[in-house]
């Protein structure tokens, strides 16, 4: 379920496809998808959630920081804010995934991660109804996306399909979630957009 991207206009989409072309795919070749690639904030209510920390960490309070070992053994250090917002963007992902998913609309070509969202670039992609500075509370610019992706092969033939519409998708989505995350330390609370994106990727 965990996917990472930039949030940039249709910038997520081209390059996907340009990264096919470094796999043997000719970047000169004609592939012209019927499938246009759009960002849209959810259009369903916003939605509120506590959460428990489920991820091992170091606090460190001389400099509220936390130090996180990854699983491959990769080891950060950040601000315990940053730490929050991201834990708060997780819980969110699972958060968005399980509505969808109550309404049969998680499945083939639907899936919920997170990626960077600039407040910027969503009021410059989205509909005129993009999230103000206001409505946000994040201390990184994280936020939980729901892809909804057409797939074609490195012969530009679709592959897969989401079997439910985007407009189905972006109707179902709430517009922000606001997470409060208990850790032992102190309360984070965050309010995060959600991004819909529907994507065109072309297998190499």
């Amino acid at each position: 379920m965990d996917r990472r991207t930039v949030l940039a206009g249709t910038g997520t989409a081209l390059s996907l496809l340009l990264a096919g072309c470094s796999n043997g795919i000719d970047a000169n070749d004609e592939f012209d998808p019927d499938v246009e690639p759009v960002e849209r904030v959810g259009g369903a209510p916003p939605v509120s959630i506590e959460a428990e920390p489920e991820r091992e960490y170091e606090y460190r309070p001389g400099s509220d920081s936390v130090r996180v070992e990854f699983d491959g053994g990769e080891t950060a250090t950040m601000p315990f804010d940053e730490w929050g917002t991201r834990r708060a963007t997780d819980h969110a992902v699972d958060h968005v995934y399980s509505l969808l998913a109550e309404q049969s609309l998680a499945g083939t070509g639907v899936s919920v991660g997170q990626g960077e969202a600039v407040l910027s670039e969503l009021d410059r992609t989205t509909a005129e109804d993009a999230p103000s500075a206001p409505e946000l509370d994040r201390d990184a610019q994280f936020a939980p996306v729901v892809f909804h992706e057409h797939r074609y092969d490195r012969n530009g033939d679709l592959v897969s399909e989401p079997s439910v519409s985007f407009d189905a998708i972006v109707e179902a989505t709430p517009r922000t979630v606001d997470v409060t995350v208990l850790f032992p330390e102190r309360e984070y609370a965050a309010t995060l957009p959600v991004v819909c994106q529907r994507t065109v990727v072309r297998y190499s």
